[in-house]
């Protein structure tokens, strides 16, 4: 549970709300005024049906007592009725049609927006949430809110319209009775004041547990294999039941104030009633006022206490809301600690980048992190050239390649693109520059061919550019083998394919994009040292005139580059060609001998791949 929750969140949750979703009334406005006129006349149409009511009684009591035989006058109210009527069941469904579909309109404008925020956010904020989390935010607690720009604003307006409207038409009748009336409707209040603040702390330890639940979810399901492997079913169930509990804890505590709410309310309707009628009757029988007026003032009553019951439940949307966006508002809120200029609006395809890449004196930190992964780091790879990185795990090579597409916040003038500081390029254009295949495989639950042409899927040869791309990773021969070829559809984050099957398809993907940086970060780790062989050859082509830049565990794999660097602990420890490493006989010479051993080794046993490093 959220330890920093209060039960007293009303103002600046009320005022979060009205803040963020008021852009999204104006936007359909026209919708939401027209459903509300539709309400006033629904609203004002059904406080004149008791009063009809009230006159049909009114005259049979009188025939009655009479013994009039005309009914005329019974008739014609009894007509007003059926027209009233009709005409209320006509605006309900109007207001309810232009109202629900303008909030159906606002939640998907805020959901579009939404998604749009979490886009744009930096890798940075994804490090510090749970992806299952981030989903409840997105689903569960924006539904919350949808309520809110629906049935909530809806019923607002019902019950502020009715009341004015009911109280009005009491006071014709009776203001004996009209105050009499109201004294339930203090103890409403009252009720409400005392329930309604509870009621956003459970709702808010309600959403902020789902997503503890539904990111737990999310990481089971990721690694169930690596669950099952260890034998850890029990502790993961324990886990799990330890989190559910809290909150069906917290659910039942949040039935327990509604259902103390509901007969608390039934409870003041009941009251009002026994009331009106105790009074009402002295009054009927004193011929103060008729029985007819008495009917329809009970009638009149009755559209009062929706209201109540209307306001009650608006209150409790309300506060669910309250505590969802406070959720959300983490993610609309925050701001990507990349900076880097908006490029133009009518720029139209960015420009691809040309000139060397430098890198100038960086340090690094991830934002949160204990202390630096790089350290006053410095390297120039000239344009079309190609660079090897290769040295420990831990060393930071993947750290440094990620901030060139500066997926993290780099200082000025501490990596220069053709001259420019990465700060100064737009983020587009950087990225449109660059084909980038990170250590951690991705691919979508699509086809092969789909996953291949991800940066362009309408480009007009994509079909010829896949079937080369997957030719220069070494992916078509295996493709060949599959039932529906590159229309093969994958499973989760590829599932149905070998990790060197995805390592190559991720390569295809870069291949596609016909990048002028091309960064593989040990994008064949996982394939055996003959095919990484094969897929270097056919690289080779496509890395001419690119700047490239290979991190390899392997000194196989970077043997060939124009240049080769060993980081050690955030440093470059040695730099030169392969040769000339090897004539240093330093790190690079101790990681190249191991690996000869340990490739001599495994010929001669005939045993899987081992790199020794």
């Amino acid at each position: 549970m959220n330890s920093t929750a209060t039960n007293k969140p009303n103002s600046n949750g009320n005022r979060l709300i009205v803040r963020r979703i008021w852009p999204y009334l104006k936007r359909h406005k026209v919708k939401l005024l027209v459903g509300l006129a539709f309400l006033l006349i629904n609203n004002y149409v059904a406080v004149r049906i008791p009063r009809h009511v009230g006159q049909a009684f009114e005259f049979l009591a009188n025939a009655f007592r009479t013994q009039t035989e005309d009914l005329s006058v019974f008739y014609g109210e009894l007509m007003w009725v059926l027209i009233l009527a009709l005409l209320s069941a006509v605006m309900l469904f109007s207001r309810r049609l232009l109202m629900i579909t303008a909030s159906r309109d606002m939640e998907y404008d805020f959901r579009n927006d939404v998604f749009a925020k979490l886009q744009n956010l930096s890798p940075s904020y994804f490090d510090r949430h749970p992806t299952g989390d981030l989903m409840s935010r997105a689903t569960n607690d924006l539904d919350a809110i949808r309520d809110i720009m629906g049935p909530g604003i809806m019923y607002m307006a019902d019950s502020l319209t009715v009341f004015p409207f009911a109280l009005i038409a009491m006071t014709q009748y009776s203001l004996a009775l009209t105050g009499l009336a109201l004294i339930p409707i203090g103890l409403f209040a009252v009720i409400v004041r005392l329930v309604m603040g509870r009621i956003f702390f459970y709702s808010k330890a309600r959403q902020d547990l789902l997503g503890e639940i539904s990111a737990d979810t999310q990481e089971f399901l990721s690694g169930v294999r690596v669950v099952k492997a260890y034998g850890q079913q029990e502790n993961r169930l324990a886990q799990f039941k330890t989190i559910n509990q809290r909150f069906v804890d917290a659910n039942l505590s949040l039935a327990r104030l509604r259902a103390l709410l509901h007969p608390s309310i039934q409870m003041v309707i009941l009251l009002g009633y026994a009331l009106l009628l105790t009074f009402g009757g002295r009054l009927v029988f004193k011929d103060v006022i008729g029985l007819g007026e008495l009917i329809a003032f009970l009638g009149i009553y009755r559209l009062l206490i929706w209201p109540v019951v209307g306001f009650g439940f608006v209150l409790s949307l309300w506060q669910r809301g309250a505590a969802a966006m406070a959720r959300v508002e983490d993610i609309i809120s925050a701001r990507s600690d990349v900076t880097a200029p908006e490029a133009a609006a009518d720029a139209g395809s960015p420009v691809r980048l040309t000139g060397p890449i430098e890198i100038r004196n960086l340090t690094f930190a991830y934002p949160g992190g204990d202390g630096p992964v790089l350290h006053d780091l410095s390297l120039t790879i000239p344009a079309g050239r190609s660079l090897g990185i290769i040295g420990p795990t831990g060393a930071g090579k993947s750290t440094l390649v990620s901030l060139i597409p500066h997926f993290y916040p780099v200082a000025r003038d501490q990596i220069r693109i053709g001259g420019r500081d990465i700060n100064d390029i737009p983020l587009n254009q950087l990225r449109h520059s660059i084909g980038y295949v990170p250590q951690e495989t991705f691919l979508f639950s699509d086809s092969i061919r789909g996953n291949v042409a991800f940066s362009d899927p309408a480009h007009a040869e994509r079909d010829a550019r896949v079937e080369a791309a997957t030719r220069i990773s070494r992916l078509a021969a295996d493709v060949e083998g599959f039932p529906q070829g590159l229309d093969t559809r994958l499973g989760e984050r590829g599932i149905n394919l070998s990790g060197g099957q995805k390592q190559r398809a991720s390569i295809a993907r870069a291949v596609f994009r016909d990048p002028e940086i091309l960064i593989l970060d040990d994008a064949l780790s996982a394939v055996d040292t003959e095919t990484e062989e094969q897929v270097l050859e056919q690289l080779s082509q496509f890395m001419d005139n690119r700047t490239t830049i290979l991190i390899s565990h392997r000194v196989s794999a970077v043997r060939l580059c124009d240049d080769i660097v060993v980081i050690h602990e955030g440093r470059v420890a040695e730099q030169g060609t392969h040769e000339d490493l090897l004539e240093r006989n330093g790190l690079y010479t101790r990681i190249h001998q191991a690996q000869q051993l340990a490739r001599e080794i495994e010929e001669e046993n005939g045993s899987t791949d081992f790199t020794g490093n």
